[in-house]
Parts: structure tokens; C-alpha cells; sequence
């Protein structure tokens, strides 16, 4: 099982969920960012959503 067998709507959201945690690894490697962003707090967060939401689907049998 991968994500072939996830629902399109399944999908959409493990995607958004990968592509934010993507974005805010590379904002947080810019040099020229803004400092008073809290970029670091919102990767944590993004990475612990991505997380949780794996680990949902592998409750339910769904490995990705």
C-alpha cells in the first residue's frame, strides 16, 4: 500500500502537508529572510501536523 490507495482528498492534504514543510525548510535556509518571522516555530508545527497525519493514516493501515 502506498498512496496510490489513498482518496483524492487524502492525497491533497499529504501533499499540502509535505509541500509546507518543504517551503519552510528552504525559507529557513535563505539568508536574506525576514527575522521577524517565526519560521522556525511554524516548521516545527508543519512537521508534527505531517507527523500526526501519517501516523493516522498507518492506524487505519495505510502506509505511505
Amino acid at each position: 500500500m502506498g498512496d496510490k490507495d489513498l482518496s483524492p482528498a487524502l492525497k491533497f492534504e499529504y501533499r499540502f502537508l509535505k509541500q509546507q514543510v518543504d517551503r519552510l525548510q528552504d525559507e529557513l535556509g535563505r539568508r536574506d529572510r525576514p527575522k521577524n518571522f517565526n519560521t522556525e516555530q511554524d516548521l516545527f508545527r508543519a512537521r508534527e501536523e505531517l507527523k500526526s497525519f501519517v501516523s493516522g493514516l498507518r492506524k487505519k493501515g495505510i502506509n505511505i
